[in-house]
């Protein structure tokens, strides 16, 4: 499908009946039918038999079929089948049916529902769903159902190939618009497109291909001439593991776009001119500028505290978030024209040149949001969306009489920057640039409780368009240092004669950690914000229903760490010898492996670097003393460290360190052998344990 699951939202769906009998189905095999399992997919819940989507630009509809057979009971999930929606579209047509093992059909006479939907960042949307009848193990699925997109606009496709499900026959066709002069494709910024292309990313498998027939004597507008398909058999499915990297930007795809140039350079040469014209007349637009600025700094102040507290006061408005109801992929427009002027123009290609008085304009050259807004208009708003917000910072550092920029770069949880892939669709965030002490600076006063030196992991170690003298250039963002992201947790226990751990237990967030706990808790009352930090209580921690919150945790704070401080009680399971064993590292014993599998297809994608830091005192009862002490440890990689270390503080107090850094926040498939074999050997070191038993003395006397 051309659209990204997070971009969905929740609209109204115009569903026009279809009526069962009036569908015509591909037969099926026999050996479609006697299908138990796929060879290709060892153990797949199910696979995709065949597969057709036709995006066709000159009826503005895109059509979608999937044949589905389901091999286990988890596969019986795969009847239950999501469906785009946006203001942009509606569904024309649904249908679809059950094929039995017998052969007997169930036809789907039923509606849609809405369905929430859970996002990789644990964000939640509502789309809308549907269910095919009585699927059972061995059952095939048949469905279809057709979009038509609105008037005046054409949406070229991304044929998002791949799927976790293995795909015995795909087949994917694209008919865009070739009016031949009666209309044309309009660009973001007003030119006329002369060409459709595409960027495919489907390793060594078949490529697009183009398809044309020989140009009519008198063709009319609604002649297919040109159309470009891409026939796929035997598709492997994405491999789907933990910390892998986006799925957008693993599976096979393809990108199409109508363009004014295919060549990367001039591409982004042409739009890095038109975002800055479009960005600087938004900052351009100030009213309220300089009287704002007045109340923020001092005259007197140095140019890093001016800095710094214009960013407090960005940071603080209100964090509005991005309008997502409609696709990722831009809407190109239409200019239409009457046939005299085709005639006049005589152009027949997939664009003509503008003849006076004949081209009837459907929408502005000028996005709207550029026309009638600006920073003013944020800044008397009191908030914005994160671009709004650090413009309006840029804004008013310039108004102190200091240089800034932006750079606009993708948001790394979806997308990374591609040269090749002509349309800025893929770029989603603008960054601060200012220059202090003959450096640069990036900040990000737009992402919410984001700390003053840093800006959020999503758009960090990109590339992207930074504005220059002489409008843009391909430049990129600084990549996360490890020191920006603190987690530290400490526990003082002490230990009773009945095996029972007690005391407070303090986490300690900093930089990015702080502002994602912060950013979840934004939206959930006081119970719920103390169930999130519960949830952060890890190793023989976790689930305690003897543990409370004792402090109130700064919520709304940037700067400040974000601090939790718990009481706890821990029953400690006590053997008959009266030997007891307690865990050196708390927070970590009892964790499952990382990375339990031997061998990986991806490449190891943490989001960014981190350190963390933990320390864990327990004082022991009269009468008992340790008996073991497990040994200091030290495990190093040219990317990450870690240590730990056991000692005797006095005879009756255990003290633990454990040290652990993280430097890299991508690490390649092919060094995922020895990435394990850390991890596994950090595993082997957190389960360790201290052994106490009773003093002799206090022995003999009982």
């Amino acid at each position: 499908m051309r659209f990204r699951a997070h971009t969905l939202s929740s609209c109204f769906l115009i569903l026009l009946a279809i009526p069962a009998f009036a569908v015509e189905w591909p037969p099926i095999s026999g050996a479609d039918r006697s299908m138990t399992n796929i060879t290709e997919q060892p153990g797949a819940a199910a696979v995709i038999l065949l597969r057709e989507e036709t995006d066709d630009n000159m009826n503005n509809e895109l059509s979608v079929f999937e044949r589905i057979k389901i091999l286990t009971e988890a596969g019986r999930a795969y009847a239950t089948v999501d469906l785009p929606s946006s203001r942009l579209f509606s569904i024309a047509s649904l249908n679809g049916r059950t094929v039995h093992a017998d052969g007997s059909i169930t036809l789907f006479t039923g509606k849609p529902f809405e369905k929430t939907v859970t996002g990789a960042d644990g964000t939640q949307s509502t789309t809308k769903a549907f269910t095919l009848p009585d699927a059972q193990v061995g059952s095939i699925v048949d469905f279809r159902y057709s979009i038509r997109f609105i008037d005046f606009r054409v949406f070229p496709p991304e044929w998002n190939v791949q799927s976790e499900l293995f795909q015995r026959k795909a087949y994917f066709k694209f008919i865009p618009m070739q009016n031949r002069g009666y209309a044309s494709v309009r660009l973001a910024h007003g030119q006329l497109a002369r060409q459709i292309a595409w960027t495919p990313f489907l390793g060594n498998g078949a490529q697009p291909e183009i398809h044309t027939l020989p140009e009519q004597t008198h063709p009319t507008v609604h002649d297919v001439l040109l159309w470009v398909d891409l026939n796929m058999n035997n598709v492997p499915a994405l491999v789907q593991e933990p910390f892998m990297p986006p799925a957008s930007l693993l599976r096979w795809r393809v990108y199409f776009y109508y363009q004014v140039t295919l060549k990367p350079e001039d591409y982004w040469k042409d739009e890095g001119k038109f975002w800055n014209k479009d960005l600087e007349r938004f900052l351009a637009k100030n009213d309220g500028m300089v009287a704002a600025l007045a109340k923020i700094v001092s005259p007197v102040d140095a140019p890093e505290q001016k800095v710094h507290e214009i960013y407090s006061f960005v940071s603080g408005l209100r964090h509005e978030s991005e309008n997502t109801n409609g696709p990722k992929q831009k809407a190109y427009a239409l200019e239409y024209r009457a046939p005299e002027c085709i005639m006049e123009s005589g152009v027949t290609g997939l664009a003509a040149s503008g003849v006076s008085g004949c081209v009837e304009s459907q929408s502005s050259n000028v996005d709207e949001k550029f026309r009638d807004r600006g920073v003013g208009d944020v800044l008397e708003h009191g908030g914005g969306t994160h671009n709004d917000l650090n413009r309006l910072f840029v804004a008013l550092v310039r108004a102190a009489g200091l240089p800034a920029s932006l750079i606009w770069v993708p948001d790394r949880r979806e997308q990374a920057f591609l040269k090749e892939y002509l349309s800025t669709d893929q770029l989603d965030g603008e960054i601060a640039i200012l220059q202090l002490g003959g450096k640069d600076v990036f900040l990000d006063p737009g992402t919410k409780f984001c700390p003053y030196g840093m800006i959020d992991w999503r758009y960090s170690s990109e590339m992207g368009l930074r504005q220059n003298e002489r409008g843009a250039e391909i430049a990129e963002t600084p990549a996360p240092d490890y020191k920006q992201s603190l987690t530290t947790r400490k526990a003082n226990l002490s230990l009773d004669r009945d095996g029972v751990l007690s005391g407070v237990v303090s986490l300690y967030y900093k930089g990015i950690p702080a502002m994602l706990l912060r950013q979840r808790a934004a939206s959930a009352d006081a119970e719920g914000q103390k169930k999130l930090l519960a949830q952060q209580l890890t190793g023989l921690l976790h689930g305690q229903k003897d543990s409370h919150l004792v402090n109130s945790p700064d919520w709304n704070g940037t700067e400040t760490p974000l601090v939790a401080q718990f009481q706890v009680q821990i029953a400690l399971s006590r053997p008959a010898d009266k030997q007891l064993s307690i865990a050196e590292h708390l927070f970590q014993a009892g964790e499952m492996p990382r990375f339990p599998v031997v061998q990986r297809a991806n490449a190891i994608d943490f989001r960014f670097p981190w350190q963390e830091a933990d320390e864990v005192r327990i004082t022991l009862p009269a009468g008992m003393e340790v008996q073991t002490l497990t040994a200091d440890d030290s495990i190093s990689l040219p990317y990450a460290r870690y240590r730990v270390q056991q000692k005797l503080e006095s005879t009756s107090i255990i003290y633990s360190r454990r040290d652990f850094i993280m430097a890299a926040g991508l690490v390649m498939p092919e060094k995922y052998p020895e990435l394990k074999d850390f991890f596994d050997k950090i595993r082997v070191d957190d389960d360790r344990a201290a052994v106490m038993k009773p003093l002799s003395s206090v022995a003999t006397t009982n």
